[in-house]
Parts: C-alpha cells; structure tokens; sequence
C-alpha cells in the first residue's frame, strides 16, 4: 500500500511538473477555430459595412471591441473601461472621376488610382502623345530614355528594374538599385525628362493592390512630387497600344528582361478628370492591458488594425482576412492571457492588446501611437502584429506563415520565435518579404512598421496577398479557420515566450 501510495506521489509530482513546463501549450490549445469563427463573423458581418475608418461601421466594430475588453477584464488606459485612444486624422481623396483613353472610359478605383501628390492632385490632364518608356530609368548600366524625346508626352513604365544572367542589370547582383525600390526616383525623372504625366502599369489586375504599395520608405517624399501620376491595370496597355503588345510587354515584365529596345509611341487622345476633397475626422485606437507581475513596467504589445475599406455603392468590402483574422486572434490570445493569469500563471511583463484603426488610411492609429504611446516604448519589449493570417495566397498551400521584421532590430527575436515554434507548433515559418527592399514592401505596409521606427523590435505576421485583396469577395467564408488556429497559436507561444523572459 505503501508502495502505491509513493508511486502515485511521484506520478502526481512529475505530472505537476510536466504541466508547469509546457503550461502556455494547455493554454494555446484553447485557440480553435470555433472562438475565432465567433469574433471573426461579426467583424466582417454585413451590420460593420466594412469598417472604414471614421465611419459608423468603424465605430460599430470598435464597439465590439470594447465590449470584448470589458468582458474579459482588460485594463482600459484610463480606468474608466473606455479603452479608447482618440485621434484626429485628415482625410484626403479623389472623387470618382474617369480616364478617357482613345475614346474608351476607364474609372478610378477599378482601372486605375492616382498617385497623391501635389500636382496630381490640382487638376486632371490632357493629351495626344503617348510613349513608352520601360521601366523608366536612367542610369549608366541601363536607359530607358536612351533616344527618346518624352517632352511635352504621357508615359507608360512598368514599376521594378531589368535583370539579367539572373542578376539586376544596374548593380549587378541580387539587391534591388534605388530604382527597383522608390517610384519618387522615377517620377522626379520623369518630371525632368518634360514628361506630361506618367503612367505606372500596375503589377497586378487588381488595381487597389497599389494603394498598399504606397506604403513604402519614401511615402512621405510622394506628396512633393511635380508630375500627375497614375497607377493603370495592365489591360490599359492594349487600349493604348494594342492587345499583342500588351501581351509582349507583360510576358517581358514577368520576365524581368530589358524593356529599353522597344521603341512604341501612340497618337491618342488621353484625358483625366477627378475631383479632389479634404475633410477633418476622428476615430480610435482600442487599448486594454494585463498587468505583469515582477516586469509590470515592461510591456509586450500585440496589434492588429480593425478597420477596412468600407463600402462603395452596394458593395461591402469585409476585410474578413483583412484585417477582421488579425483583429480575432487578439481578442483570443487576450481571453487566454488572462485565464492564466487568473489560474495563477500570468505574464511578469505586462501584456498591452491593441486594435488600431486608420491602417488602411496609412497607418494612422499605429502613427499616433508611436508619436503619443500610452505605454512607454523604451520599456516595450516588443510588437507582434497580425494583419491578414487567415487565408492563403497564390502560391502557398500548405501550413505556413510569413514572418517580416524579426531580425531588423533584434538578433534575439528570431531565434527566439524559430525555437517555440521547433518546440510546438512546426509550421512553416517564411521569410521571403523579410527584406525591407522587397518590391513589395510588406515590411513597411503594416502598423508594426512605427513601432519599428521608434526602435522596437517587430515581428509581422501575414498570409501574403491573394486574389480577394481588397475586394469585396474577402468574405468569412473563405478564411480558413484550421490553418488561421495554428498560426495564432504559433503567435500565442511566441508573445507567452516574450512576456516572460528574463532579459527584454
């Protein structure tokens, strides 16, 4: 009796020690695809017509939010249970307007986006000259202007920069030149060169793709640029210069090959006409928090942007993966963080959960934040934010996350997250957008990026993009909750790792 009674004892102590080593995995085992089905069909229901910033479908989610906060127990910045960090932000933008080419309309936001700029902005344009231009570089390795009078015309390029032998032709190996980077460089080049206006081929056939590719290093410079500049679906090409060369000239794109040989000038009538409108509004940041224990005034935030892109006309733009997936897995994580702080096993720093808002808008809610943080970020440890982890794109199917950001100001967030996931979760963890030189720029296109600019160690987590961006096709019912479970899981380990290490 004796013997069993010791047995057992033992059985129990290793059990006990067991479940106080691996603990945060009982926790994220919790994460399912139920609960995040639950705050995710509400998010992108029809009653949140789209949640575009300032709008009473923004402010319905937030609503939401803020009840889940409360619910859960949340510290509000304030005390009060408001959990609201208000901001004042200008809204700019152009009105619906049309682009006649060779007598065919084309209209904005479908076909093509203006590029926001001071002189795109005065007025819409005339014209009669057309000029393809490559991809709209000079340089000594490569021209594209090279024998071409573009004064007084409209020319067409394609964004990016030439290869060649598997090497980009300007410097020669696998890094991006300035060219391939900033589309300021070519406008300014443009200007200089007489150009009318430029026209800029859009990458993809979804136009809107284009806005978040505004969101790069020199977003800023872009306003000061003297040039209208616009971004046209790949489709314009053949109303401008014909289906068969449309088809040679994105073939050749795909290609990265050498676009300045090829000599096409068109006589056509091209004409812009737009309206442009400026006007004053509020929205928030919704902030709730987990005290730490022996680390309190250190913090570990997770962020995701709730808001989208509204609606326009009877279309309602979801944003299920955008960014409703996100904006789900902290309202999740937070629930769980704080059951195990009430079962006794809470972080020792604390844990602050934002939802930003205006991140569609260019990352409003984040840059208000980093200019007036509630939190000190000089004692924050660390940002990972979510934004779009429940799908995925073209050309993954399999259990896999993008991971953008985690070793550009920290040498131990990588490894560190690299290992919890070795340890428990073993998706595939990707880092083809790690590069901040990545065309697409997904390192500066998320709200982590301000926190990163302030010097805080980021780690941004996506699925990538896919045919339903910003569409209003980017519904609940093509997210899929199995692999958006694992990832917030994955996610989950790695901020329990963060709030309750030794050292930040």
């Amino acid at each position: 009796m004796k013997r069993t009674a010791s047995l057992l004892l033992l059985f129990f102590l290793l059990y006990g020690q067991l479940f106080s080593q691996d603990i945060q995995l009982n926790y994220s085992n919790e994460i399912t695809p139920t609960q995040l089905k639950k705050h995710l069909s509400v998010l992108a229901s029809d009653e949140m017509e789209g949640r575009k910033t300032g709008t009473r479908g923004q402010n319905k989610a937030a609503e939401y939010i803020k009840k889940q906060f409360q619910e859960i127990g949340l510290i509000s910045p304030d005390g009060l249970y408001a959990y609201e960090q208000p901001f004042n932000f200008q809204t700019t933008g152009f009105m619906p307007g049309s682009l006649a080419v060779g007598g065919k309309n084309f209209e904005k936001g479908t076909d093509f986006l203006p590029v926001d700029n001071e002189y795109t902005r005065k007025s819409g344009f005339k014209s009669s000259g057309i000029i393809f231009a490559g991809y709209g570089i000079s340089d000594i390795n490569y021209d594209d202007y090279e024998n071409k009078d573009v004064s007084g015309k409209i020319i067409v390029i394609f964004p990016g920069e030439p290869k060649i032998n598997g090497h980009f032709l300007i410097s020669g190996t696998n890094d991006y030149s300035k060219w391939g980077i900033s589309i300021s460089e070519k406008i300014e080049l443009a200007k200089s060169k007489g150009a009318k206006a430029i026209l800029i081929i859009n990458s993809s056939e979804n136009i809107l793709m284009a806005a978040g590719a505004s969101m790069q290093k020199k977003v800023e410079a872009l306003t000061n640029l003297e040039l209208p500049a616009l971004r046209i679906v790949p489709q314009m090409i053949g109303q401008i210069f014909g289906e068969t060369e449309m088809k040679k000239l994105i073939e050749l794109h795909q290609q990265e090959a050498p676009l300045n040989k090829i000599e096409l000038q068109k006589n056509l009538k091209i004409q812009l006409d737009y309206s442009f409108e400026s006007i004053m509004l509020t929205s928030v940041n919704i902030i709730g928090m987990i005290e730490g224990s022996d680390k309190k005034g250190e913090y570990l935030v997770l962020s995701a942007h709730y808001d989208h892109m509204g609606k326009e006309g009877k279309d309602i733009f979801y944003g299920a993966d955008d960014n409703a997936s996100g904006t789900s897995a902290i309202l999740e994580m937070a629930r769980l963080f704080m059951q195990a702080k009430k079962d006794g096993h809470g972080p020792k720093r604390s844990v602050v959960f934002i939802a930003f808002s205006g991140e569609e808008q260019g990352l409003l809610g984040s840059s208000h934040y980093s200019k007036q943080p509630v939190y000190p970020l000089n004692k924050t440890t660390a940002n990972l934010n979510m934004d779009m982890i429940g799908r995925s794109d073209r050309s993954r199917k399999s259990d896999y996350i993008y991971v953008v950001g985690d070793d550009q100001l920290s040498k131990e967030l990588k490894p560190l997250s690299i290992a919890v996931n070795d340890k428990y979760t073993n998706i595939k963890l990707d880092y083809r957008y790690n590069n901040p030189h990545d065309p697409e720029m997904l390192f500066y296109r998320s709200d982590h990026y301000n926190f990163a600019k302030k010097g805080v160690p980021v780690i941004f987590f996506t699925n990538g993009v896919h045919a339903d961006y910003h569409k209003p096709s980017d519904t609940v019912d093509k997210i899929d909750f199995e692999l958006m479970t694992k990832r917030v899981q994955f996610i989950f380990l790695t901020a329990w790792e963060l709030a309750n290490r030794n050292k930040m």
